[in-house]
């Protein structure tokens, strides 16, 4: 019976994979965009302005509501 995938090709995938699995990125450490320039969550502030005012209405919203429903809006949309 012929095999498909000779045994140096076996030895070195397996190797490759393994020094990639030890070498590779590790969860939490690597940097996105933002903390690679330096910035924190704070730097990042809610819009506060009420742009989808009309959407439910024209209820009255907190300033707090507002942010939160444009975040919700912006990020799950």
């Amino acid at each position: 019976m012929r095999t498909l995938i000779s045994a140096p090709a076996i030895i070195f995938i397996t190797a490759s994979a393994l020094t990639l699995v030890a070498c590779g990125p590790r969860a939490g450490k690597v940097k996105d965009e933002a903390l690679a320039a330096g910035r924190d969550a704070s730097t990042f502030t809610a819009a506060d302005e009420d742009y989808f005012h009309d959407m439910d209405g024209g209820v009255t919203l907190t300033a707090d509501e507002v942010k939160g429903r444009n975040t919700w809006n912006v990020w799950s949309g």
